[in-house]
């Protein structure tokens, strides 16, 4: 199991941002038959990465891939 998050807070005109639709926190978890979306797994974030190896994936690795 693992927890990796982070809170965001967005402004506009040096005010909060309230937007219409966002991914709201249950505390209750979720129901029955009751869809669930999971943000950021599994897939990964790369943020470990350095620049670098992030430019080089971009130029070669998946260019490449775009190539096939």
């Amino acid at each position: 199991m693992s927890l990796d998050f982070m809170f965001f807070r967005a402004y506009e005109n040096d005010k909060p941002v309230h937007p219409g639709h966002y991914f709201k926190w249950s505390a209750n978890g979720a129901a029955d038959g009751e869809a669930v979306y999971v943000i950021g797994r599994p897939g990964s974030s790369s943020r470990l990465r350095s620049v670098a190896e992030l430019e080089f994936f971009r130029d070669k690795i998946y260019k490449y891939n775009l190539e096939l």
